[in-house]
């Protein structure tokens, strides 16, 4: 299964969203055009999957 999550580019940096990805390399994730891509077993596992990626993003981008 594979889900795209559109990014908001005027709050997320890409150059800390490509950090991240390097973070979470054991998934299948891709990032092009604002738009990432998660490839995975089943929609509940893509989805905490994304949300994961996004609570990684806020504890070490946006609390600092």
């Amino acid at each position: 299964m594979k889900l795209k999550y559109n990014i908001w580019k005027e709050i997320y940096d890409e150059k800390n969203i490509k950090k991240i990805l390097k973070v979470f390399s054991l998934f299948n994730i891709i990032f092009d055009d604002w738009i990432l891509e998660i490839e995975w077993n089943s929609k509940k596992e893509i989805d905490e999957i994304f949300n994961e990626f996004l609570n990684y993003y806020i504890y070490n981008y946006c609390n600092k």
